[in-house]
């Protein structure tokens, strides 16, 4: 999510004060009969002798953790969680006292599914949002319901909506599926995943737009659905599921193949091994399969996380679009250290050999248990003349290297970029902070329609491919900063990028509001 606002000189006059919050607290409830473990049918409305309905927590809410019941799902929460309500056959409950219930993910607008309480709840607002103030508190107006978190355990009946997703390794692993976990909703229409997201949307915007005006909005769909990725992570390994997941394999004598794929979801040991992943584009896939083959030719052994002994841990693989319209390819293959010299230069020169696409090849180091991240001072050029791809976007030129963050939907960027030029209503005077600015893109897109853009960020990396971006295409009017705000406002020579007309921030993880207090303390 970006997010542009235009400032006063002197000072911000923009400070959203809602935002989103995990919820963490909660009420045990126990108001079922007792006796009634099988499947669950809700009563009418509890009412006391003197015909007054019982208190808020306990009406109509009769069940407890363990009770099996039926829902139909009507929409799916922010994070992709399912939100329906309980089936009830009878309908002895009128609507505004139907009984929600959350979960589990995976799950489409329209199925009626069988699942298990595994949690009673009482929340402000419903499960799909809970907004609160700077403070912490939640508005006096917010509304309070109790609901049942829930998990999975068959289909009854289908959703409408629902497609043949087109990727042999799709599995609904929430739904018990099995599948690689990397895509979520290829079994729903394209058209309800844009509704759902919109609903998704205006549900986190309702309460700026109430106080800031923040204008009406629609998703803007994207033009491809597949092949549109330009860059994938695959991670080798020894343990591999195969369908149905329950089963487990290890690699031994009789057994041919390893693993090359994507970590089974929730599980760090555990891999899903590729053939065919159909959002990235075909030439990367060809690259995929090759590597693995020849990695078992060349003996190349997998890694294996929970014995932390192997050579080959991942790879990634980008691709771009230069200004000529050719495809460039980069691999990164990610290996422990090895005192073999030169033990991945054969893998890497097959590779090069192979298809004409790519333009390096890269080897990272990494001697511990961790992320895929890597330090940028342990790579090693295999093979090629460069370290970097090239990408045209919005008419300019950009540089990607191994490790730098880049839009990995380059189509969908220029019309995301296209969209925060036009929300900004840049002038010819104007003074541009671009946040967390990574390589730069947003801040030399904008930098044609403003005075002068600064784009700040912590990582010296990314900076670095900013400023090289700038003098590739020329672009005299955008400075790059390493470091945040704090820092900066300590330093001589800042004054004029802590005095923007607009700001432009793209946040990592942490997101926007978290940060937002501080940056308004800094340009006061």
């Amino acid at each position: 999510m970006i997010y542009t606002s235009r400032l006063d000189v002197a000072k911000a006059s923009f400070i959203p004060n809602v935002f989103r919050l995990p919820v963490t607290r909660r009420w045990p409830v126990n108001l079922r009969p007792p006796g009634q473990r099988q499947l669950f049918v809700p009563r009418a409305v509890a009412t006391s002798s003197s015909g007054q309905s019982a208190p808020e927590e306990t009406e109509g809410f009769p069940l407890r953790k363990g009770d099996t019941i039926q829902a139909k799902i009507t929409r799916i929460a922010y994070g992709g969680a399912a939100v329906g309500e309980i089936v009830h056959p009878d309908n002895l409950l009128p609507a505004d006292k139907l009984i929600p219930v959350y979960g589990p993910k995976g799950a489409c607008p329209g199925d009626t599914i069988e699942c298990n309480v595994t949690k009673v709840r009482r929340r402000k607002r419903d499960p799909e949002a809970y907004v609160v103030n700077n403070t912490g508190s939640t508005s006096s107006d917010t509304p309070t319901r109790t609901y049942a978190e829930v998990s999975f355990r068959k289909l009854l009946v289908p959703s409408p909506v629902t497609v043949q997703a087109p990727c042999a390794h799709f599995g609904n692993h929430h739904l018990g599926g099995g599948g690689c976990g990397g895509c979520t909703s290829m079994h729903i229409t394209y058209s309800m995943q844009l509704e759902q997201k919109q609903r998704q949307l205006e549900s986190l915007f309702a309460v700026l737009k109430e106080e800031y005006g923040v204008a009406d909005f629609a998703v803007i769909p994207c033009r491809d659905t597949l092949g549109y990725r330009n860059k994938m992570e695959f991670s080798y390994g020894r343990k591999w599921y195969t369908r149905p997941m329950k089963r487990e394999t290890r690699l031994d004598a009789t057994e041919p193949e390893y693993a090359l794929g994507l970590h089974a979801p929730q599980r760090f040991d555990k891999v899903v091994s590729i053939t065919e992943c159909h959002i990235q584009p075909s030439v990367a896939n060809k690259i995929l399969n090759f590597v693995r083959e020849e990695a078992q030719r060349l003996l190349l052994e997998p890694y294996d996380t929970k014995q932390d002994t192997g050579y080959l841990r991942n790879i990634a693989i980008r691709t771009s679009t230069n200004s000529k319209g050719q495809i460039e390819v980069m691999v990164n293959i990610i290996t422990s250290p090895c005192d073999v010299p030169n033990r991945l230069k054969p893998l890497a020169q097959s590779i090069k050999y192979t298809f004409p696409e790519v333009v390096c090849v890269l080897q990272n180091l990494r001697g511990v248990k961790s992320s895929f991240s890597v330090d940028e001072s342990q790579e090693r050029l295999l093979t090629g003349d460069r370290r970097y791809i090239e990408q045209e976007l919005c008419g300019l030129t950009f540089r990607i290297s191994a490790n730098s963050f880049f839009q990995t939907n380059a189509d969908q960027a220029e019309v995301l970029y296209e969209n925060v030029r036009r929300a900004a209503k840049l002038t010819p005077d104007d003074v541009v902070l671009d946040l967390f600015c990574g390589t730069g893109t947003i801040s030399l897109c904008l930098a044609r329609s403003a005075k002068q853009v600064y784009g700040i960020d912590v990582v010296a990396a990314a900076i670095n491919d900013a400023r090289k971006n700038a003098l590739v295409n020329r672009i005299t009017n955008a400075t790059f900063e390493e470091g945040n705000l704090d820092k900066l406002k300590s330093s001589k020579g800042t004054k004029a990028l802590l005095e923007p007309d607009v700001i432009v921030v793209d946040p990592r993880a942490q997101g926007y509001i978290q940060i937002w207090s501080s940056i308004s303390q800094v340009l006061k």
